[in-house]
């Protein structure tokens, strides 16, 4: 049995040293695109109810600020997370880091286990507009592998929502300048002071559209948007161009062998 608990410790200790040894190389990347993508967590959930979810949204959406993150689009998915970031490689390892430290907390008062010690992420690279485009496409995708029942753009934590839609035009909400402080850290969880001009919404999370990447003259498009042509080029990249998903699959990790089967379903 001692012999069992030898091997058990030194292999936590070697997974342990690799996280390390990731972490300082993903420190040393240049400010640039990446996709980060969270550890699965296989059958446990990193998201179990809707509150759960809520507070992810409004992670990011502190995160992004606090650690000075451009993000061009994410997908917040039941068991791992995908998010596409410009930014410095330490700047993703603190985003990340934020992450864990509000999912411990929002999983310890639900009544869940905390994290395992070595749940960390993939930082990969976006070096060319195609890795680009191929990543915000496979985030996109895993939304609706998540929810095949209904489109990437009405899955409720992500920001797909914003791609080729003004759905968010109907959407009722208040900017933080017309609430109270003790409301919004009530909301937020957090005493970080966020931008005025953030809008929050009923379901109670910062809406995705107060801080993503924008382009143009009067920065209204999404970076996300602006990198296909048209609606038809997103639809077509993101439900016929299977080389396209199994490509950007392996670059963020996930094996292409029986994709679909592999990833969370909520």
């Amino acid at each position: 049995m001692w012999g069992f608990v030898i091997i058990a410790d030194n292999l936590h200790l070697f997974v342990m040293r690799k996280i390390e040894k990731l972490r300082k190389e993903y420190q040393s990347y240049d400010k640039w695109y990446y996709h980060l993508t969270l550890d699965s967590l296989g059958k446990r959930n990193l998201l179990n109810n809707r509150s759960q979810c809520v507070n992810a949204m409004n992670t990011l959406a502190i995160g992004q600020y606090l650690y000075n993150i451009g993000v061009v689009q994410f997908d917040w998915m039941r068991n791992h997370g995908h998010f596409i970031l410009y930014a410095a490689g330490s700047q993703c390892c603190q985003l990340f880091d934020y992450i864990r430290f509000r999912a411990n907390a929002w999983l310890t008062r639900d009544g869940f286990p905390p994290l395992p010690k070595e749940w960390f992420m993939k930082l990969g690279r976006l070096g060319s507009l195609e890795e680009l485009v191929n990543a915000v496409t496979y985030s996109a995708r895993n939304s609706y592998d998540a929810r095949n029942d209904i489109l990437p753009g009405g899955y409720l934590w992500s920001s797909n929502y914003l791609i080729f839609s003004k759905i968010n035009e109907l959407f009722e909400d208040e900017t933080i300048s017309g609430m109270g402080t003790s409301r919004v850290r009530q909301l937020l969880g957090s005493r970080v002071i966020l931008p005025s001009y953030y809008r929050i919404c009923k379901l109670g999370y910062v809406l995705p559209e107060s801080y993503l990447m924008k382009v143009g003259e009067e920065k209204g498009l999404t970076k996300a948007q602006s990198l296909y042509k048209d609606s038809k080029d997103y639809t077509y990249k993101l439900f016929r161009d299977y080389n396209t998903y199994a490509k950007a699959a392996a670059d963020a990790g996930v094996d292409s062998v029986g994709i679909r089967h592999r990833l969370s379903h909520w």
